[in-house]
């Protein structure tokens, strides 16, 4: 066959930005609200199962149900469309711009989290910089090293990986 019909039986390649958002971004907000939400009820009973010797009784354990989950999951809300795109980001990181974001944004997360541990003694005398800067470039790399991985995941599945799983 000519060279020329063997490139045009090939579909285009999408780009990463019309992969991350061709899907229902609305749907990953509501699953990352879902897991948030979810999340903070297990705090809830954890802290209580671990914690109940700190409890006036077990009537605390109930009125913080009535009380404070419902502030806790309307404080994580404005989280979840973070959540949903970092989610959308991490699906489509087998392409390399949507690899260098997801680990632009581990490189923030760990230098912000970094520079809010370091404080105290240990690090006066300018070290708490360097430190979070450390950590940010240690973020960057493990989230550089690991999307693509994270990104085959959460790949949907397809017709034979669904044949595979319900033969077995």
């Amino acid at each position: 066959m000519p060279r020329s019909v063997d490139r045009a039986a090939k579909p285009p390649r999408p780009s990463w930005a019309s992969t991350v958002f061709a899907r229902p971004l609305g749907f990953r907000i509501a699953d990352s609200y879902l897991v948030l939400a979810a999340a903070t009820a297990v705090e809830l009973v954890v802290v209580a199962a671990l914690a109940w010797h700190d409890f006036a009784g077990p009537y605390e354990v109930g009125r913080s149900s009535r009380a404070l989950l419902p502030i806790a999951m309307a404080g994580v809300a404005p989280f979840a469309w973070l959540a949903a795109v970092l989610v959308e980001l991490v699906r489509a990181s087998d392409k390399r711009p949507a690899r260098v974001a997801s680990a632009l944004a581990g490189a923030l997360f760990m230098g912000v989290v970094g520079y809010g541990v370091a404080n105290g003694r240990h690090f006066e005398g300018g070290l708490r910089v360097p430190f979070a800067a450390a950590l940010a470039l240690g973020g960057f790399a493990a989230a550089f090293a690991l999307a693509p991985r994270i990104s085959r995941l959460l790949a949907p599945a397809t017709t034979s990986d669904r044949v595979r799983v319900i033969g077995t």
